[in-house]
C-alpha cells in the first residue's frame, strides 16, 4: 500500500522535481517493522537522514514492557530524473539467511554460531559436527587446510573458555 502511494507521489512530480518522505518504524505484536526499509524508491536519493520524533504516543505513556520507545523518523528526499528511465531501488521482504552458506563469515563467527546452536557449551567433537556443513569447511577441505585446527585455534584465542577437558563454552553472554 505505501509503495503504491509513493509511486503515485513520484509520478505526479515534474521531471527534476522532488518528493520528500517522512516515515517511522512501528511495533506490532512485539515485532519491529522498520518501514523505511520496506519502501521502493522510484527516483534518485538526494537526502537520507534521521530526525528526532516528538510527541509520540509511546513517549507519553510509561513503558510496560522491555520494548524500546521509538524516538526517530527516517527522512528521504528523492529527485525525479529528467528521463523516461530512472533508477528504482526495490525493497525486499525480510527472509531467512543461512549463515552456513556464507563464505564471508569469519572462522570466529562460525565457531560462535556453532556453540550457540549447541546451547552455549559443547564438547569439541559436537562443535566440529555443527561446523562441518559450513561452506567455509568445504572451501578449506578443497584447499587442503585442516579446518579443525582453525576451530581449535579460535576456541583458544576467541571469546570462549574451556570448562572441562575438550568441552568449550561461551566466555561471556551476548558476545
Amino acid at each position: 500500500m505505501v509503495n503504491e502511494a509513493k509511486y503515485a507521489a513520484n509520478s505526479h512530480v515534474k521531471q527534476g522535481g522532488h518528493v520528500a518522505i517522512l516515515v517511522g518504524s512501528i511495533w506490532r505484536h512485539g515485532e519491529l517493522y522498520p518501514l523505511h526499509r520496506m519502501l521502493n524508491l522510484y527516483s534518485e536519493l538526494t537526502l537520507d537522514g534521521v530526525k528526532v520524533q516528538f510527541n509520540t504516543a509511546s513517549g507519553r505513556t510509561p513503558p510496560t514492557t522491555n520494548v524500546p520507545i521509538l524516538m526517530t523518523e527516517w527522512v528521504m528526499v528523492l529527485r525525479k530524473p529528467k528521463a523516461w528511465l530512472h533508477p528504482v531501488w526495490v525493497a525486499n521482504a525480510p527472509r531467512e539467511f543461512d549463515m552456513r552458506t556464507s563464505e564471508r563469515q569469519t572462522w570466529r563467527s562460525v565457531v560462535l554460531s556453532a556453540l550457540e546452536s549447541c546451547g552455549g557449551s559443547a564438547p569439541v567433537e559436537k562443535i566440529y559436527a555443527a561446523i562441518e556443513p559450513h561452506v567455509r569447511v568445504k572451501s578449506a577441505e578443497a584447499q587442503g587446510t585442516d579446518w579443525r585446527a582453525i576451530v581449535r585455534r579460535e576456541l583458544q584465542e576467541g571469546p570462549f573458555r574451556s570448562i572441562g577437558r575438550g568441552i568449550w563454552a561461551l566466555a561471556i553472554s551476548g558476545v
